[in-house]
């Protein structure tokens, strides 16, 4: 017997625990190779901090909308407030295509959701369904429901808008 209570030669126990280091390697490299499609999407274009919990995630599949992230919406607001409408399309599009680069749906479909608000108030109404359609498709995909259902709203009321408006 050996030190270490086995009747096996040292050289014999060093090869087992050679392979069970190389199983445990090759088991944490799988597992880390599992884990990497999750990673990539840690933090979202659409990544945001909730108001109410204070969790940063993607706001979409947390809380069950698809929001822009404060910074986005805070700049689209000031640039809509003075009047510069091609400005907040400009930063829609801008964080539409970070959203593409990081495959957030949800941050995608918030993107295509908020143009479409900024086409209707610059009197581009024919661009108006093209984004409520994508929206309501990420949205959709995602299986966002309750983005989903705030396009809905949204497209009805916006058609609302469009009747009060016509010339009696």
């Amino acid at each position: 017997m050996n030190v270490f209570g086995s009747k096996q030669q040292p050289q014999n126990l060093a090869k087992k625990d050679s392979d069970a280091m190389k199983f445990n390697s090759f088991f944490l490299l799988i597992i880390s190779l599992a884990t990497v499609p999750s990673l990539v999407n840690i933090h979202p274009a659409s990544a945001g901090r909730c108001l109410k919990c204070g969790v940063i995630g993607p706001t979409g599949s947390i809380h069950g909308r698809g929001t822009l992230p404060p910074e986005v919406s805070q700049k689209v607001d000031a640039l809509k407030a003075q009047g510069n409408f091609a400005g907040a399309e400009g930063a829609l599009l801008q964080f539409k295509e970070q959203a593409e680069r990081t495959q957030d749906l949800n941050g995608q479909a918030a993107a295509y959701q908020a143009l479409a608000d900024v086409y209707v108030s610059m009197g581009k109404s024919e661009l108006v369904p093209d984004q409520l359609n994508s929206a309501e498709a990420l949205f959709q995909r995602s299986g966002n429901s309750a983005g989903f259902r705030d396009v809905q709203i949204q497209r009805r009321q916006i058609q609302l808008q469009q009747i009060q408006l016509q010339p009696r």
